[in-house]
């Protein structure tokens, strides 16, 4: 009986095993493909999670001024003002210079591995020496993809600035880079001089600024946000704008001298200057001053042949302040005899302020008349 089991036994060993099905084959050689597919996207990703390929792609990215890849860093929410295409705008430079090479030379984590610096070695065209640069980088909490470390660039204050303040006059609205700056990307506050606006986020650089006053005049310019706050008082005002307070000075200022030479109080004259809600009060103060020095001055006649708005600013008020210069020609009696006159031609710097309404350049103030004339 047990060589007969024996005998069993060994047939069963000697019996030929069945090959494995074509369908099994197939399946062995698939799971193997993406385990070693799997084996090499995860060494791939590891690299490029890596401290130093980080650094690597945001030099790239500066170096060639890529606004697409640059935003991606930046870590902002798009308010509008801070939207990637408001970026590609004022990242815009026009002294770009062309990388030919660079290295890591070296990388640095910190003893707890929450922070790291890479050092990036380069040489530019047109340029003997070469360069070093250190990005400092920081651990972020999150990871990527669940497994990857996730490191932020730390210097990215360099183009984002944080709670920044713009200031404009009392009553005005503001744009930039054609973006309304209003409740949806900023906090509002008043002063007793201005409207001061918090905007969380900005991209530093130069921005297209208009600022449209409560009376409706536009003011633009650039602004250069690069710090803390900005005063958008002392914008240009438009040309449009200019050209309509020039053509009203051409009308004015022959008018406020004839008027003094007529010895007419401000009574005589506010209907011309009056409009709705007006102030007239340092109109008819300086008016007032005016006559009496006009009085005195020997004047007989002012002909007004040409002014031309030199500069312009933005009062407390609202109002427009304008510094023209002024040519003229003028008669006066001589100083020696009743009888006699002299005329004269001469320049000089005036200062005027204006308010807008119903579509018209108003008075509101005067100073820098000319108020002296010679009569040698």
């Amino acid at each position: 009986k047990m060589e007969s089991e024996g005998s069993e036994e060994v047939k069963r060993e000697k019996a030929p095993r069945k090959p494995l099905a074509k369908k099994t084959k197939i399946i062995i050689g698939v799971v193997a493909a993406l385990v070693a597919i799997l084996v090499i996207i995860f060494c791939i990703l590891s690299g490029n999670y890596k401290p130093a390929k980080v650094a690597e792609d945001y030099f790239l990215a500066v170096a060639n001024q890529d606004a697409d890849k640059l935003y991606q860093y930046l870590d902002v929410e798009d308010s509008g003002v801070t939207s990637k295409k408001v970026f590609k705008e004022i990242f815009k430079s026009e002294d770009k210079q062309e990388l030919l090479n660079y290295s890591v030379t070296s990388t640095t984590e910190s003893t707890d591995g929450l922070s790291a610096t890479v050092t990036i070695g380069y040489t530019l065209k047109d340029s003997s020496k070469s360069l070093t640069t250190t990005i400092d980088l920081v651990k972020d909490k999150k990871k990527n993809f669940l497994v990857f470390d996730k490191w932020n660039i730390s210097g990215k204050s360099a183009m984002v600035v944080e709670d920044y303040k713009l200031y404009v006059p009392k009553g005005s609205s503001l744009k930039l880079e054609g973006v309304e700056i209003d409740k949806k990307n900023s906090t509002k506050n008043s002063s007793d001089q201005y409207d001061v606006y918090s905007v969380p986020k900005l991209f530093k650089g130069e921005y297209d600024a208009i600022v449209t006053l409560k009376n409706g005049i536009t003011l633009e310019d650039d602004l250069k946000v690069n710090s803390y706050s900005s005063y958008l008082t002392n914008l240009d005002v438009s040309d449009k704008t200019k050209d309509g307070i020039e053509k009203e000075l051409s009308k004015t200022i022959p008018a406020l001298y004839q008027a003094a030479l007529e010895n007419k109080s401000f009574n005589d004259i506010k209907d011309a200057y009056n409009y709705k809600n007006a102030d007239l009060a340092n109109l008819e103060k300086a008016y007032t001053s005016f006559v009496k020095s006009i009085s005195s001055s020997g004047l007989i006649k002012f002909t007004l042949t040409d002014v031309d708005i030199e500069s312009t600013r933005v009062t407390n008020e609202g109002y427009i302040k304008v510094t023209a210069e002024c040519s003229y020609e003028y008669v006066v009696k001589s100083l020696f005899s009743e009888e006699e006159t002299k005329t004269s031609k001469t320049e000089r710097q005036m200062s005027f302020v204006f308010d807008y309404s119903d579509g018209n350049y108003k008075l509101v103030d005067m100073g820098s008349m000319a108020t002296y004339f010679s009569r040698f």
